[in-house]
């Protein structure tokens, strides 16, 4: 798992830009403790509930932050890193809010455990690469 975080992070510092995480203030571009709190709680919702009920909450969820922050977002971002592996190219514009849910349900991923071990390394990825900006 070390070798695939390390290959994964800066994918994820490109991901999370792409989806409208860090906000820039002048010089200085900065990613909200809140979305540090989501992807932390993510885990949590994907022991507690499942893959499949995790997602559906995250992606359902706007505007949950005080500062404004979305948690579909970090959906948005697993989703476009995953392709971005799946692919082997970067996602061009930004995913449709509820794409990973989708992804889910078509490919009958709900009770995968190799997916469950990807998504959650593409989390693991996002939190490492989240610390690499400034929090406001």
């Amino acid at each position: 798992m070390k070798r695939k975080l390390q290959h994964l992070i800066p994918k994820a510092i490109e991901t999370i830009k792409l989806v409208g995480i860090p906000k820039t203030k002048g010089s200085i571009t900065s990613v909200s403790g809140t979305y540090h709190g989501f992807i932390a709680s993510f885990g949590a919702g994907i022991v507690q509930a499942g893959v499949l009920p995790a997602v559906i909450f995250f992606e359902n969820s706007e505007r949950d932050g005080a500062d404004g922050a979305d948690k579909y977002r970090i959906t948005q971002a697993l989703y476009c890193l995953m392709k971005w592996e799946k692919e082997k190219k970067p996602v061009g514009k930004q995913p449709d809010q509820h794409a990973l849910s989708a992804y889910i349900i078509s490919n009958n991923l709900q009770d995968n455990s190799r997916f469950l071990d990807q998504l959650t390394t593409y989390a693991v990825a996002l939190k490492i690469a989240m610390r690499t900006f400034k929090k406001p």
